[in-house]
């Protein structure tokens, strides 16, 4: 009877260690996601939570005063959230103070911009930086010392055209991406099949001045790139040719090293999206939207091209934009018109894993971890 009471005690014991070991490795993923609010069901940005081994997750909170948060970026501090409202009208740059404890936002201020159909957003601790795709030009807002948006200070307006008579037939201004150290801003301009870099001065009003550029294949249109971990080396996507661009950088100069591609087989024309590298820093990973809606994994080779590993598709229609999470266990993919993310892990050789978890949110257009 001892005997058997003692077994049964261990055998309590066991699940409830069980229980509560699978409770407290179950982590929850917590992201705002910026949608498209015109012609959609979406209300504004949003933030969720999401956890893929209890395939559980839940919308936490909807800031509901803006139009097309198309792109959103967290400040350093991590208390205050930019937004851009992504329309052909007046166009505005957007600050929300974000609470920790209660995950919410709150409206700390805005700025109207001169560009046109802003897609992107970065800034430093000074500056504010906006892409727009409309009119193919550069927004610079300052900063007060809070991170503030309070003035415009420089218009930048790109000129030029490609061969796409569809797509470049006047310059798109698609993402801008400050360098490791600070020194530099890099613009793609999808309608001119040019990178720019800019030299960055913090202290100045007239902060951007041209540095440098580099002109991609003609029909190309560069759309988003990534650094490396050491800020030396550039991985850019192609949109309408899928080519995948490695190209080194450095004191502002570019050098092409290597072309790949997304494509494996032809379906119908590219579209690349987003790019982005594993916190681990030996994987490459690219969305590629129209016919195709899937991912590719790329290995980063010692000398800093890639090899191209597999490829896997969201279930859903146009992934713009994905993210890694920040701990390198999973990826998740926004199907944009589809209305869902797709929820991938990522296993020790590079390649993904479907795990069949779809997080339902109406065009989700950007991801941000915090």
């Amino acid at each position: 009877m001892i005997m058997k009471t003692t077994l049964i005690q261990s055998f309590v014991f066991c699940f409830l260690f069980a229980t509560f070991s699978l409770t407290i490795s179950a982590k929850d993923y917590k992201y705002f996601v910026g949608t498209y609010t015109r012609n959609t069901a979406s209300e504004g940005f949003y933030m969720v939570s999401v956890n893929p081994e209890n395939q559980q997750s839940s919308i936490k909170y909807i800031q509901k005063d803006i139009v097309n948060p198309s792109f959103l970026s967290f400040n350093a501090q991590r208390n205050l959230l930019y937004a851009i409202t992504e329309t052909t009208e007046a166009s505005y740059v957007h600050a929300y103070h974000f609470d920790p404890e209660t995950h919410t936002t709150s409206f700390a201020g805005k700025v109207l911009l001169k560009g046109k159909g802003p897609c992107h957003i970065t800034h430093s601790d000074n500056h504010l930086f906006i892409a727009n795709y409309g009119n193919g030009s550069l927004d610079v807002v300052s900063l007060d010392k809070q991170g503030i948006p309070v003035e415009y200070v420089q218009y930048i307006k790109h000129t030029g055209s490609s061969i796409n008579v569809k797509r470049q037939t006047s310059p798109h201004t698609h993402q801008v991406v400050l360098s490791k150290d600070k020194r530099f801003l890099l613009t793609n301009d999808l309608g001119t099949d040019y990178t720019y870099c800019y030299q960055y001065n913090p202290e100045g009003n007239t902060c951007l001045q041209i540095f440098d550029s580099i002109k991609h294949e003609p029909g190309s249109g560069p759309r988003h790139l990534t650094f490396s971990k050491n800020g030396k080396t550039i991985y850019l996507i192609q949109e309408l040719t899928g080519q995948v661009s490695v190209i080194a950088f450095s004191k502002g100069k570019f050098n092409l090293l290597q072309q790949s591609s997304i494509i494996t087989k032809q379906d119908g024309d590219a579209s690349g999206a987003d790019i982005h590298i594993a916190p681990n820093g030996k994987y490459l990973y690219v969305s590629n939207r129209a016919n195709y809606n899937n991912i590719s994994a790329f290995r980063i080779l010692p000398d800093n091209k890639i090899k191209f590993i597999s490829q896997h598709e969201t279930t859903g229609k146009a992934p713009r934009n994905f993210s890694v999470t920040k701990d390198g266990k999973y990826l998740l993919a926004g199907n944009q018109n589809s209305h869902f993310i797709t929820v991938f892990k990522i296993l020790k050789d590079g390649k993904l894993l479907n795990t069949g978890m779809k997080v339902e949110i109406p065009a989700p257009v950007c991801l941000i971890e915090f």
